[in-house]
């Protein structure tokens, strides 16, 4: 199976648009939920699936953070 390439989202999603607000506030709002699940979990297993969503929330987050760094340096 070959791998594919990934996608440079800060390149293809505008970041100033209101879909990018709601689903910004959406990815938030998960982040709350799954930090509470995470602080409440009742296994190893389950503190770890809710430590990979919110590491994925981080990541997704991390993309206009990353564009603004971007732009002001070029």
């Amino acid at each position: 199976m070959e791998v594919r390439k990934q996608t440079n989202l800060k390149a293809r999603l505008s970041l100033g648009g209101p879909d990018w607000a709601v689903i910004k506030e959406w990815l938030e709002i998960e982040r709350e939920h799954e930090l509470s699940k995470l602080l409440n979990a009742k296994s190893h297993d389950d503190s770890q699936k809710h430590r990979g969503a919110i590491n994925m929330i981080d990541k997704l987050l991390g993309v206009e953070k990353d564009a603004k760094i971007a732009s002001q340096q070029g």
